[in-house]
Formats: structure tokens, C-alpha cells, sequence
């Protein structure tokens, strides 16, 4: 079984998404970070996982979604998956 990947939607302005990475960083997790203003399709693809609303970041662990910068419910999906962090 593959390991569920973490993937990060955000932009380049975006302080939460410059902290969540950084906090993930610190956890130890891997991450694919999407900048969703320079890739349109993974733009529409944030969308749709955020019920069409923008908002920056978007972190998706395997079949999560996070809106928003939200340390308890990304630890909670990262222990659902199997996913270890400090």
C-alpha cells in the first residue's frame, strides 16, 4: 500500500502557507507544495476540493482536506493516515 501523500495549495504571498510549510518542515513531514497562481489546472483542482471557495492554504493528506492554516486538524489526518511526525 502506498504511503498517502501531503500536498500543499498555496501562493507565494500567502504567510499561513509560508508557515504551515515551515511547521511541517519542523514535523519532519514530506510535501508537495502547489502554487495554485501558477498552475491553472491545480488551481481549479483546489477549488473543487474547497467547495469552490479561494482560500489559501489547502492542505490535502490522502483523502483529507484542510482549509485554512489548522495545526490540530492536520496533525489529526496526518495520525489517520499513518503519517509520522515529531
Amino acid at each position: 500500500m502506498d504511503k498517502p501523500k501531503v500536498i500543499v495549495y498555496g501562493t507565494d504571498w500567502c504567510s499561513y502557507c509560508h508557515s504551515l510549510m515551515d511547521w511541517l518542515d519542523q514535523l519532519g513531514v514530506a510535501y508537495e507544495h502547489i502554487d495554485v497562481e501558477a498552475d491553472a489546472e491545480a488551481k481549479a483542482e483546489m477549488l473543487a476540493k474547497n467547495g469552490g471557495e479561494f482560500l489559501v492554504p489547502v492542505t490535502v493528506i490522502g483523502s483529507d482536506t484542510v482549509a485554512g492554516f489548522d495545526r490540530p486538524a492536520v496533525k489529526k489526518a496526518l495520525d489517520k493516515h499513518g503519517i509520522k511526525h515529531a
